[in-house]
């Protein structure tokens, strides 16, 4: 469901209270530049920097070593107004899942911020040319589209974060207050304001096409681009003036609807910080989730009326405005550096040496391309992993995504120790060997495999992926499912001459992550790590590996169950050494480190690719 189109609405509102207050001024030449930042600073710093302050303190005594870091370096790009673009810069396949980011809501900030630094320059700049001012407004307004949904085609991340493909929206409520403050100046005092298009049905027009668009949007969908349109244009006919008042929306007027939107902008600080810290220290339950929001309604009318309030009756006049700007520097400035000094560690807590942070020392080795929407076909990514480096010698050939690139890491140095050519072709997000992948680049990468099967001609294929979330894919386009689909597959490279073709189960998955897991559940209560426990790991990661074991049609293709290896009556391996994280299994909830890749490599099936070659050992 598209629920995430909150956010353009909220653009086009915040841009038409906002630009009608400035048009207004300059209309009666009375607009002062100091005094709009000062008021932006009384509006927006008070609020947020007692949240973010809030944050630090609640993660300096119960966040982990990893999510401590991670906090500190959003909390600075949070106070700096820039998280949008920390966060397009962090976005990547390996990045921290948005349950490990209790700012990742402040993009939204950021891109308003960013505007409206410099929109009223801007205004200021078209009003030297009156009679061009809506005209040059729409120019604008026109090229961010355009640049949107440019974007959108070849990069959605870029079009989602970046300033200049979301300026249209908040310029589009710009336009609207234009076009009402022209209307108001046009007409006698006190009569309504008439529009071609100002029937009473419009903000019903409006909230329907808001409606629709959130009930036909989802992640799938060409976000933000052309369908952007269907709120941004709703919102816009929802709060234009009417010829006649419209009957049925009075409960947006109502006493609830009213306190909402009192406190609508502490809701909006808050309430990610506390799903995510709840969820961070494990209170997951359904009653869990409404003590947060609870607390979340609470703790912002706590902060409306203790914090925002109090500074908002303070009126920003022309001889207060520099105070204003002087303060907010000053605590934006100190909030800044001090998640700064938590980010790079200069910071530290005395608990952090007991417990495991996500800090991989070993880098990770292999090829791997992300085949999202957009994304340029490069097969040469993959020349580092696909080189011939014993023409005597046999080849195997590995397939599949992100977990296929991990087991690379163990694999490689194993068989060439051992004279065996690996050929390694990751590519993530995708469904492996899919020729009906809903992403067309997935397709081009692994109709490019195919014919790189043929020619290299392998002794051995195998195939390794995240079976559990490929099955629930939404980007799956096999009609029959996955699990028969990588079962007729891997038949059909056999059928093909391919004279052994593996697939490997999923390994056993973590709640969270593993790092996470020994941390919550061990070294926190000062207990070591456990060679082996059943403590989060996914019970679904177990159960899907009788489901792909379940589509074997016995011909030809072997199986091999990474729960069979990893798991016994005691638990699931959590580590393969002391050093730690690097001897973890994983790194997160289910990609091998460089030395749980070696271990499944030399004892699960090393030994079995060996015998295939005798003539090697």
């Amino acid at each position: 469901m598209g629920g995430y189109i909150g956010v353009d609405i909220f653009f086009v509102i915040s841009g038409y209270l906002i630009s009608f207050q400035i048009i207004t001024a300059l209309d009666r030449k009375s607009f002062s530049l100091t005094d709009f930042y000062a008021k932006r600073v009384r509006r927006i710093l008070p609020a947020l920097a007692f949240v973010i302050c809030a944050c630090l303190l609640f993660s300096w005594f119960f966040l982990f070593p990893a999510d401590f870091v991670r906090l500190g370096k959003h909390a600075t790009a949070g106070i700096l107004n820039v998280s949008n673009i920390v966060l397009w810069y962090e976005a990547g396949y390996f990045d921290a899942s948005s349950s490990h980011k209790p700012f990742l809501h402040f993009w939204s900030l950021g891109i308003e911020e960013q505007f409206y630094l410099l929109w009223p320059l801007l205004l200021i700049l078209f009003f030297k040319f009156r009679k061009y001012v809506l005209a040059c407004l729409i120019a604008l307004t026109a090229v961010s589209f355009i640049l949107n949904v440019i974007a959108t085609h070849q990069d959605r991340t870029l079009a989602f974060y970046m300033p200049l493909t979301r300026f249209w929206e908040l310029s589009a409520g710009g336009i609207l207050a234009f076009a009402v403050v022209r209307k108001m100046a046009h007409s006698p005092v006190n009569a309504p304001i008439t529009w071609p298009c100002g029937h009473r049905a419009a903000p019903w027009v409006g909230l329907a096409l808001i409606v629709f668009a959130t009930a036909i949007l989802n992640q799938q969908s060409a976000f933000p681009g052309y369908w952007a349109l269907l709120p941004v244009v709703g919102i816009c006919l929802m709060i234009a003036p009417t010829n006649d008042a419209p009957r049925g929306l009075g409960f947006l007027k109502s006493k609830t609807a009213v306190f909402i939107g009192k406190i609508s902008f502490c809701i909006y600080l808050w309430h990610w910080p506390i799903l995510l810290f709840s969820h961070l220290i494990d209170f997951t339950s359904r009653p869990s989730k409404f003590v947060a929001l609870v607390l979340c309604i609470v703790l912002s009318w706590l902060t409306c009326r203790w914090v925002e309030q109090p500074i908002r009756s303070i009126r920003v006049t022309r001889a207060n405005a520099s105070r204003f700007l002087w303060v907010g520097a000053i605590v934006t400035v100190a909030i800044a550096i001090t998640g700064a000094l938590f980010a790079t560690r200069i910071i530290q807590r005395s608990w952090d040496d007991t417990l495991i942070s996500k800090n991989y020392e070993v880098k990770q080795i292999g090829c791997g391309v992300f085949a999202d929407h957009g994304k340029e076909f490069a097969p040469a990514s993959f020349e580092r992993c696909d080189k011939i480096l014993f023409p005597q010698s046999g080849k195997v050939v590995l397939l599949g995504d992100s977990h296929a690139m991990s087991l690379y890491q163990g694999l490689k140095p194993y068989l060439d120790a051992h004279h065996i050519n690996l050929i390694s072709y990751p590519v993530l997000e995708c469904t492996p060997l899919s020729l009906n992948d809903k992403r067309p680049r997935c397709n081009d990468y692994n109709s490019w495999i195919n014919e790189q099967i043929t020619a290299i001609q392998p002794e051995l294929i195998i195939l390794f992926a995240h079976h559990l979330f490929r099955e629930k894919d939404p980007y799956l386009g096999e009609p029959a499912g996955y699990v028969k689909h990588i079962w007729e597959r891997a038949e059909a490279l056999k059928a093909q001459g391919v004279p052994n073709v593996w697939i490997i189960g999923g390994i056993p998955n973590w709640k969270e992550s593993l790092p996470h897991a020994m941390n919550f559940n061990f070294l926190r209560r000062g207990q070591p790590v456990p060679e082996r426990t059943f403590t989060y790991v996914l019970d679904e990661s177990l159960k899907m590996d009788d489901i792909v074991r379940a589509g074997d049609n016995h011909k030809g293709v072997a199986y091999i169950s990474l729960k069979e290896a990893l798991c016994n009556a005691q638990g699931c391996l959590t580590n393969v050494g002391t050093d730690l994280p690097n001897d973890l299994v994983v790194m997160d909830y289910g990609h091998l480190t460089q030395n749980g890749a070696k271990y499944v490599s030399e004892h699960v099936i090393g030994g079995k690719i060996l015998s295939l070659f005798p003539n090697l050992q």
